[in-house]
């Protein structure tokens, strides 16, 4: 007995998933085009066909940073600024210890 699938689920061969691949990662082309394309309705499809036939994506993963984290790396950047600053004072209070009525 084989596996059972919904009517709406196509079974696709390795060959056409194999072209769909070769046909995205040759460029110019997106996934969603290619889904529109040959009206694959799942959308993780073509990423599931790449990793379960051994391809990598060259274009996942690639990390373009929004304008948040630019502005979270920028702050970043002069907090350890700032801290660095700040250590020689730091310094200084670990050489001139508060006398012990001041501490709790």
């Amino acid at each position: 007995m084989g596996q059972r699938r919904l009517k709406s689920e196509k079974i696709v061969n390795e060959p056409f998933k194999r072209k769909v691949i070769e046909e995205y990662l040759s460029g110019g082309v997106t996934k969603k085009f290619l889904l529109k394309k040959y009206n694959i309705r799942y959308q993780s499809a073509i990423q599931e066909w790449m990793k379960k036939l051994g391809y990598e994506d060259p274009y996942c993963n690639v990390h373009i940073p929004n304008a948040f984290e630019e502005i979270k790396l920028n702050k970043q950047k002069e907090l350890d600024q700032t801290s660095r600053s700040l250590l020689p004072t730091t310094q200084n209070v670990k050489e001139h210890p508060v006398p012990s009525i001041y501490q709790g």
